[in-house]
């Protein structure tokens, strides 16, 4: 970034890192932006999530009218770190879901319905649920009988996208992840790709 504006709508101590950053590429970091100041609006995980989703407050109407208009553009926290050339995606993804170790979970009961949709399903999810924890869901297949795993294999039956990378999908990026189970699937594997609001759905079948 040179000689850029940012709007950090983020939490306090992410905006000290965030602007000290900017700083430091020779740009300019502030909390208010303007048409003929701002390159780009950087929004933090939650207001992001919000915006993929239509959910608009009056500052991203805003932004969004301005980067119409082509006078800004609006990034992520991700996508700013990677203008920096910054590779976050690892690290963020292991705080947010924890370092789950799948191998130590087991079912919290011994007593299955065969016919429930998801036993004996393996369910891989990516990207963060809005309802529950990632492990509280993982936790919930294992009580139906079903499996989970880490990554999308051949033998992986339900990829459920949070709804952050349901969004993500809509606007055509798309995750490797997501991408993998989509060749699967051409492919003639058994696999299907469904969201979180289905994923409840059949889990309370």
């Amino acid at each position: 970034i040179y000689e850029s504006s940012l709007e950090i709508d983020s939490l306090k101590d992410k905006l000290l890192s965030y602007v000290d950053i900017c700083n430091k590429a020779s740009g300019h970091a502030t909390t208010v932006f303007y048409a003929d100041k701002t390159d780009y609006v950087v929004f933090g995980n939650t207001t992001y999530n919000k915006y993929l989703r239509g959910d608009y407050s009056e500052k991203m109407i805003k932004a969004i009218k301005l980067e119409q208009e082509g006078k800004l553009k609006i990034l992520s926290e991700e996508q700013f770190m990677s203008l920096l050339g910054v590779d976050i995606s690892t690290d963020t993804a292991k705080k947010k879901h924890g370092h789950i170790d799948t191998k130590s979970m087991t079912a919290q009961t011994s007593s299955f319905d065969s016919t429930h949709p998801l036993f004996g399903k393996v369910c891989v999810f990516t990207g963060t649920l809005d309802k529950m924890p990632r492990k509280e869901a993982m936790q919930a297949v294992l009580n139906v009988g079903g499996e989970i795993g880490n990554g999308v294999t051949q033998k992986t039956n339900y990829l459920i996208l949070g709804c952050n990378d349901y969004c993500t999908q809509i606007k055509g990026n798309k995750s490797n992840k997501l991408k993998k189970a989509e060749d699967l699937k051409l492919q003639g594997f058994d696999i299907d790709i469904i969201d979180e609001l289905t994923f409840y759905d059949m889990l309370d079948c």
